[in-house]
């Protein structure tokens, strides 16, 4: 499980899993914010990935 949400974090930290802080596009509200979560987002994943698919 990944969160990339604090609140989500904090309520199911008990889960196990990884968190990454993503600041809310929405407190902004503008596309550039949207992209750059989704860019962050989807770096992160890229990242990951073949980490995941090796083990």
């Amino acid at each position: 499980m990944v969160t990339v949400c604090d609140s989500a974090h904090e309520e199911l930290g008990g889960l196990g899993g990884v968190h990454w802080s993503v600041p809310d596009p929405l407190r902004l509200g503008t596309d550039e914010a949207f992209e750059q979560a989704f860019q962050d987002i989807a770096h992160r994943i890229n990242d990951l990935a073949p980490r995941v698919l090796t083990a």
